[in-house]
């Protein structure tokens, strides 16, 4: 395999775990507002500075990977809102399924069945 595939499926086989990052990352801003309590304590120029770090690398991989891909601007957006549905949800569901698996062996089975097609 190449390193680049080798990646590829680093990347798919890390990808489930990010869910509970991602769920921590949506949620904490809500909690934050039950609690009164704002995430940071003090706003301060280098947190300001990392803050506008963080952004400025985002925006930049967002607009390679749009390049990278040849696709448009909403499509890209999109394919952003299945993964945070995806990640939210499906994700997590596996990740905690396959806990269950592993550390006290209970076994979850579903059954997946066809889609009726209405007249």
């Amino acid at each position: 395999m190449k390193v680049l595939q080798r990646i590829a499926y680093l990347n798919v086989g890390i990808y489930p775990f990010t869910s509970v990052f991602l769920i921590v990352y949506c949620f904490l801003p809500a909690l934050s507002l039950f609690s009164g309590q704002f995430i940071v304590q003090t706003l301060n120029v280098t947190f300001l500075t990392y803050l506008l770090i963080i952004t400025i690398t985002l925006c930049l991989l967002a607009m390679l990977e749009i390049k990278w891909s040849g696709i448009a601007l909403e499509e890209w957006w999109r394919n952003e809102q299945f993964w945070l549905i995806g990640g939210t949800s499906a994700h997590l569901a596996a990740v905690l399924q396959g806990l269950l698996k592993v550390i006290a062996g209970i076994e979850i089975s579903f059954t997946l069945t066809p889609k009726q097609l209405g007249d």
